[in-house]
């Protein structure tokens, strides 16, 4: 039977999104130790990350010059990392490559002694 003739069951509907409110009393409930204030303080040995202040029921994000520089010198670092995984891969290929060829010709080496054992064998007896 064909997916076209099957009717879907309805999707149910998305849930609301969080008032600002909500929001607001997520992060002010969140510890310390929540993932939302701990990553740029974990990322890269522990430095240099972006201070969160509650300043009179708003939150105040300092960013100073230094933290910019850290965060656009770790983002560089990505790109270096990401650019040598993907030379790495494309060696790794042309390695996987060579080893199936050499496969390839082994088991072609490997054939033909067999068959020459078999026809020396056959003249002997």
């Amino acid at each position: 039977m064909s997916t076209k003739g099957r009717k879907r069951a309805p999707l149910p509907s998305r849930p609301e999104p969080p008032t600002v409110e909500e929001v607001v009393e997520d992060v002010h409930g969140a510890g310390p130790s929540d993932p939302v204030f701990s990553f740029s303080e974990e990322s890269e040995g522990g430095g240099g990350g972006a201070g969160v202040q509650d300043m009179g029921g708003r939150l105040e994000h300092e960013t100073t010059d230094s933290q910019v520089h850290d965060c656009f010198q770790r983002c560089r670092r990505f790109v270096e990392t990401h650019q040598q995984l993907r030379a790495a891969r494309s060696l790794l290929d042309e390695k996987l490559q060579q080893l199936q060829s050499s496969e390839e010709e082994l088991q072609a080496t490997v054939a033909e002694l067999r068959a020459k054992a078999n026809e020396g064998a056959g003249l002997v007896a």
